[in-house]
C-alpha cells in the first residue's frame, strides 16, 4: 500500500491559521452589528434638511409674502450654518468609530481619517443648537482615541479596549445626534408647517379666481405632504440612533466575553432592528 507524503510544516501552519479563522467567525456578530450601525449612521447624509436649509426656506417665504424681489437674498443664517458644521463633526466622529469597529471585527486595519482640529467642537449656545461641555469632552475623547488607535495600528486583539474606551463618549454623541434629529430639526419642521399654513391662508384671502384657489390649495397639500414625509425620515433616523446606542451598551457590557454565544444572541436582534430601520428609511425616502 502506497503511503502518502506528509508535509512536516502543514500541521504547524494549520495551528497558526485556525485561531484566526475561528476568531473571525466568532466576531461575525460584532461585525454585523457594527456594519449595520455604520450604514444607518451614514443615512444622515441622505436627509435633505439642515439648519441652514431651514433658514433659507424661511427667508424665501418671507420675501414671497412681502412681494419683495432681490437680486440675491441675504439671510442671517450664520448661526444655522455653524449648527450644521457642529452637527457634521459629531456625525463624522460617530461614523468614524463604527467604521473602525467594523474593520477591527474583520481583523482589518482601521483607516478612517477624521479631521481632529483642536477645539473643533466647543461649548456653545446657537439658539437652534446647544452644545454642552460634557458633549464637547465626549467628542474630544472619541476623536483622540481614534487617532491614537490609527497610530497604534489597532487590530482585533485590541477590540475590547476599543469598545471599552469608546462606550461613554459614543453614548453621549449618539444621544446628542438623536436629540438634534428628534427635537431640534423636528421643531424646525413644525415651524415650517405653520409658516406654510400662514402663507397659503393669506394667499387664499387675496383676489384669486376659484380655479387659482384650487391650484393654491393643491400646492399647499403637496408641500405639506413633503414636510410630513421628511419628518418621518428624520424620526426614523433618530430611532436608528437609539437602537445603535442600546446595542453598543450590550456590546460594552459583554466586551470580556466578546466571542461568546450569549453575546451573539443578544447582539443579533439589534443588528436586525437596525437593518429594518435602514429599510424603513429607504422606503420613506423613495416615496
Amino acid at each position: 500500500m502506497m503511503q502518502r507524503d506528509r508535509n512536516p510544516y502543514l500541521n504547524p501552519i494549520i495551528l497558526l491559521i485556525l485561531p484566526i479563522l475561528v476568531g473571525c467567525i466568532n466576531l461575525q456578530h460584532v461585525h454585523d452589528y457594527s456594519d449595520n450601525s455604520l450604514k444607518a449612521t451614514k443615512k444622515f447624509e441622505e436627509i435633505p434638511f439642515t439648519f441652514s436649509m431651514h433658514c433659507m426656506d424661511r427667508c424665501r417665504i418671507a420675501a414671497i409674502d412681502s412681494f419683495k424681489i432681490y437680486r440675491e437674498i441675504e439671510c442671517p443664517c450664520d448661526q444655522y450654518k455653524r449648527a450644521d458644521s457642529v452637527t457634521q463633526l459629531l456625525y463624522r466622529a460617530v461614523a468614524g468609530y463604527f467604521d473602525g469597529l467594523t474593520r477591527l471585527s474583520r481583523n482589518e486595519l482601521t483607516n478612517y481619517r477624521i479631521d481632529r482640529l483642536k477645539n473643533a467642537v466647543q461649548e456653545v449656545d446657537l439658539g437652534v443648537l446647544q452644545v454642552k461641555k460634557v458633549e464637547v469632552d465626549a467628542y474630544a475623547t472619541l476623536t483622540d482615541m481614534m487617532l491614537r488607535g490609527f497610530a497604534d495600528s489597532y487590530r482585533r486583539k485590541k477590540i475590547k479596549e476599543y469598545i471599552g474606551e469608546a462606550n461613554a463618549p459614543v453614548q453621549l454623541l449618539l444621544a446628542k445626534l438623536e436629540f438634534i434629529e428628534s427635537k431640534n430639526l423636528e421643531d424646525l419642521l413644525a415651524f415650517k408647517k405653520e409658516q406654510l399654513f400662514d402663507h397659503y391662508r393669506m394667499l387664499l384671502k387675496s383676489r384669486l379666481s376659484d380655479y387659482e384657489k384650487q391650484e393654491a390649495t393643491a400646492d399647499y397639500y403637496e408641500s405639506l405632504q413633503r414636510i410630513i414625509a421628511l419628518g418621518k425620515q428624520v424620526a426614523t433616523y433618530a430611532r436608528s440612533l437609539k437602537t445603535i446606542a442600546r446595542g453598543h451598551q450590550q456590546l460594552y457590557d459583554n466586551r470580556n466575553q466578546i466571542s461568546a454565544e450569549e453575546l451573539r444572541r443578544t447582539l443579533t436582534p439589534y443588528a436586525n432592528d437596525i437593518r429594518d430601520l435602514i429599510s424603513e428609511f429607504d422606503k420613506l425616502k423613495n416615496k
